[in-house]
């Protein structure tokens, strides 16, 4: 797929209401750009929920055709107006989110109300990328994989001046496929059991924080984490490719799912509990929450996760624009996602943590990556 793009622009006219007084209905013009190589079918689903409301859906199909932009409408009728309505469109090819954008706003009893979305072009990807498949099952493990398309992304932090994500730089990343979930703690006894491999921590320790085999690993170091990856015919992923892939597609914003921190509990596993959130003393089974724009799952919260990259504050400084792969040497390891007795602040996309290689953890865990490197 290449050269196709498709933006959310100028959304939410409410145009009346319809039974109850306090209900309207909203129509959301899809504006797309025309594709000079590409034409096909997606879908655009419009999704509007609340605590007081539940969820009302609208799915329209959406076709491409080379050289014609065009504009397309989303109706959703008797929507109750009230506060903190979550808002999300995803665009679809099959089953495979493709681009997605997510916000609360306050919709109000009046004549029109207007917010705006936009989404980063997509389907821009190297023509290798379109012969893959785009989710895959890994013989070795039996973990779900999904492919992350190639692209260039802006790495670090521009919004709350992290000392430790700045400067702000410019990565292109090559193809590569990511493990749908943190690798769990079934299948990293099924490693050890298999390959005889000495974890010198006992299963009841690990349970203490992850008390299933559905739960991510803990008690791993980047060792442990390493040792699974080559079993398994793979390898930790990079820094750049960590935060590339959990920003899902995502320009610019601060958590996997936008910027809104009102809907972390829908997203991620961490300090406290509320919403979906309902583990407060343990990690929580891996895929309870909403994925991101990849389909990707716990890319905050739930355990922090080893990259591949050793630690080096200054690196962002003079990183190499093309697949950089982290410093030569160090003395920590760079870990990314923040974790359950984590606070807010460490779910943000661009957040940097590190730790000794062969320390181990309640709070550390990891996945596998395959593709160049």
């Amino acid at each position: 797929m290449k050269n196709l793009t498709i933006f959310l622009i100028l959304l939410l006219v409410m145009v009346g209401c319809q039974t109850q007084p306090d209900d309207v209905s909203i129509q959301i013009p899809i504006m797309m750009a025309p594709s000079s190589t590409l034409e096909g079918n997606y879908q655009i689903k419009v999704s509007i929920s609340g605590a007081d409301m539940g969820t009302i859906t609208e799915t329209v199909p959406v076709s491409v055709v080379i050289g014609q932009a065009q504009t397309q409408m989303v109706t959703i009728s008797a929507v109750p107006v009230g506060q903190n309505r979550k808002i999300k469109i995803q665009i679809l090819e099959g089953d495979q989110v493709v681009g997605q954008q997510t916000k609360t706003v306050d919709l109000q009893d009046q004549s029109s109300n207007s917010f705006s979305f936009q989404f980063k072009p997509f389907g821009q990807q190297e023509e290798v990328a379109s012969s893959k498949k785009k989710k895959i099952t890994w013989e070795k493990d039996g973990k779900e994989m999904v492919l992350i398309p190639a692209g260039s992304f802006e790495m670090g932090d521009h919004l709350d001046d992290m000392s430790k994500a700045v400067p702000v730089h410019t990565v292109t990343l090559d193809t590569f496929y990511m493990d749908t979930h943190e690798v769990t703690v079934g299948q990293f006894r099924e490693f050890v059991n298999q390959s005889g491999y000495s974890y010198g921590v006992t299963w009841n320790d690990v349970a203490k924080y992850s008390p299933g085999d559905d739960y991510p690993m803990v008690y791993v170091s980047w060792n442990d984490a390493t040792a699974y990856a080559e079993w398994a015919g793979k390898r930790l992923p990079t820094e750049a490719e960590w935060e590339y892939a959990a920003r899902g597609g995502l320009i610019g914003q601060r958590y996997p799912w936008g910027d809104d921190e009102k809907l972390a509990r829908d997203y991620a596993n961490y300090e406290g509990t509320g919403g979906k959130d309902k583990w407060d003393k343990t990690t929580a089974p891996v895929g309870s929450f909403e994925a991101n724009g990849y389909g990707l799952y716990d890319m905050a919260g739930n355990v922090v996760e080893w990259c591949q990259d050793w630690y080096d504050s200054d690196y962002y400084t003079n990183s190499p624009v093309s697949n950089p792969i982290g410093p030569d040497n160090g003395s920590w390891k760079v870990c990314r996602g923040g974790t359950w007795t984590a606070f807010t602040d460490h779910l943000r996309l661009a957040s940097r943590t590190f730790t000794d290689p062969i320390l181990r953890y309640g709070l550390n865990g990891f996945r596998c990556v395959s593709g160049s490197n």
